[in-house]
């Protein structure tokens, strides 16, 4: 892989240069790309891509619209510059700097996993070893970093890379200053007002900015970490005005009092609104975070198991994935058969019995519609109908018999003319009548309650007018 940094020839762009290249596309006659972009930054799209030899990389592509202006496309190459001399474990590596059909490219190291944003939506609290652990492998990154002069400045959750692997790799260097090219101008902001430095809020030039800016922006990285929110309690989208109010007015609310001293202490330094009281050695915080952190080996298997959701272990390379608009003889294949028309015949498509389904619903249904009928013709109050030919085609049939309903038998006896009421109906008669002198006492209670209310009332409206 080339890693010169030298200025690329330009090219003449035409209007098939604008095109977005779409999976299964040859990318300088050297990679192709694999599926769907992996995702889109404000300055390009990454895409998964693939080599002759099966290898996978990831290859950044810089809109061909935004390299009308300068500005772009020189930070653009300024981020490979800044991060192709970067090798650590706990860096994105950058390979190469590339121009093709009408557009920069990146190709990058390809991390198998998701970013720390998808992992905090769903873990939203992390256990101190797991949260201080993901700390520390970003210190060591920024560590190098730094002795490199480098200043990331946009240091959040979707620029960390967590791959299925338990690897932790900080990317994406798009905003990030190098002493010796700045081109940060006074009153510029550029990064994520949620992670970024009072400095850098206050709009300060590029060198101005140093590595405090970094730390203060792990600082508030590890209080999500440990606590799922915002030590200002920012909302998610709030804008860059309500953030210098809000961090210029308050002070971070107070870690909870399950987590160690020390270790509140050394988060609330780093989040430290005066940079000059703010500590700037990565490698020093990356030592003080290795008292609570978990060893490497268990941070692995811990985030491993967290991963184990969004896919596994990395499986057996996959195969290439035929061009779909540009034919290239590198990527065809030498032992792909043809298989005729006539050959194709002969093989159907099992279908499973699925032509058998809408007759079976069919009959189903006619089924539930006569048993419901049934139903309906069986109900209580139905009568049954017999239509007038059936009756006048029965001649000299013996007319249909009548039942008569007995009726209920009476629980109380019956008294005839002359015979004395049995003792029963006599209890009955004198419930029923102590029951009405009950109610005409209640009634003729209710009635004189209501006269005496009147009276009061009318007193009452007399003497107010008196």
């Amino acid at each position: 892989m080339q890693t010169s940094s030298q200025p690329l020839p330009q090219l003449k762009r035409g209007a098939k240069d604008y095109q977005k290249p779409r999976s299964g596309d040859v990318i300088d006659q050297r990679f192709q790309i694999v599926g769907r972009p992996l995702g889109k930054g404000g300055m390009g799209t990454v895409y998964r891509v693939m080599d002759a030899n099966g290898a996978e990389f990831a290859i950044k592509r810089l809109d061909p619209a935004l390299r009308e202006e300068k500005r772009f496309e020189k930070r653009f190459r300024l981020e490979y510059e800044a991060a192709a001399d970067l090798k650590h474990p706990n860096i994105t590596g950058y390979l190469d700097l590339f121009e093709a059909h009408g557009a920069l490219h990146i190709l990058m190291e390809l991390v198998e996993g998701v970013n720390l944003r998808q992992l905090m939506k769903d873990q939203k609290v992390f256990p101190v070893g797991i949260a201080v652990g993901i700390g520390r492998a970003l210190a060591r990154a920024l560590e190098h970093l730094h002795a490199h002069r480098v200043v990331h400045r946009d240091l959040k959750p979707e620029n960390i890379l967590l791959g299925l692997d338990g690897t932790i790799k900080l990317t994406d260097f798009g905003i990030s200053r190098v002493e010796y090219a700045g081109i940060t101008r006074t009153g510029t902001l550029l990064g994520t007002p949620r992670y970024m430095s009072p400095e850098q809020l206050a709009g300060k030039k590029g060198e101005e900015i140093g590595p405090e800016s970094d730390i203060y922006s792990l600082g508030i990285l590890m209080y999500e970490l440990l606590t799922g929110k915002d030590p200002y309690r920012l909302r998610k989208k709030a804008e860059i005005l309500e953030v210098i109010n809000i961090r210029h007015n308050l002070t971070p609310r107070p870690l909870p009092n399950e987590i160690d001293e020390d270790l509140r202490k050394l988060i609330m330094m780093m989040l430290e609104r005066d940079a000059q009281k703010r500590p700037s050695d990565a490698r020093w915080i990356g030592q003080e975070l290795g008292r609570w952190a978990e060893s490497r080996k268990e941070l692995k298997l811990s985030l491993c198991q967290y991963l184990e959701r969004y896919g596994g272990a990395k499986g057996p390379a996959r195969p290439m994935l035929a061009p779909k608009r540009k034919e290239d003889p590198l990527f065809r294949s030498e032992d792909a058969t043809e298989v005729q028309g006539e050959e194709l015949q002969h093989f159907e498509e099992p279908t499973g019995g699925r032509e058998l389904l809408p007759a079976f619903l069919l009959a189903l249904s006619c089924l539930l519609i006569l048993w419901g009928f049934g139903l309906w013709s069986k109900r209580p109050g139905a009568k049954e109908h017999i239509p007038q030919s059936h009756k006048a085609s029965v001649v000299g049939s013996p007319p249909p018999m009548r039942v008569a309903v007995q009726p209920a038998p009476q629980t109380l006896p019956s008294v005839r003319p002359g015979q004395a009421p049995s003792p029963v109906l006599k209890k009955s008669k004198r419930r029923r009548a102590r029951q009405r002198k009950k109610l005409s006492a209640h009634k003729r209670r209710s009635r004189k309650n209501r006269r005496k209310r009147n009276k009061r009332r009318r007193r009452r409206r007399r003497g107010k007018r008196r």
